[in-house]
């Protein structure tokens, strides 16, 4: 998890607002993170990409009960991604 408060991406967040990365990809990294966002006191959102050889099922399936709202992308100039309507899809199967 690396915190990402400093730089581009702070000008979007409120003074109440944190935002954390987290480059997991596989189960057992989906059961930390969802460890990690049951011990946080605040709302959660999640911005998803994945690359279509990882089981995005599985992975959002161990986060679903700790997010409150989900964000699907493509990941930029990668081929063997996801679509955000398939990541979306799964999505909304869980």
């Amino acid at each position: 998890l690396q915190p990402l408060n400093h730089g581009y991406w702070s000008q979007f967040l409120r003074p109440d607002q944190s935002l954390t990365l987290d480059g997991g990809h596989n189960p057992m990294a989906a059961e930390r993170l969802a460890e990690w966002l049951a011990n946080q006191e605040v709302p959660a959102a999640m911005i998803i990409g994945m690359l279509n050889n990882k089981d995005a099922s599985h992975f959002v399936q161990k986060l679903k009960n700790q997010v409150d709202i989900t964000y699907a992308i493509e990941i930029p100039e990668e081929k063997g991604c996801y679509t955000a309507a398939d990541l979306q899809t799964i999505i909304s199967q869980q």
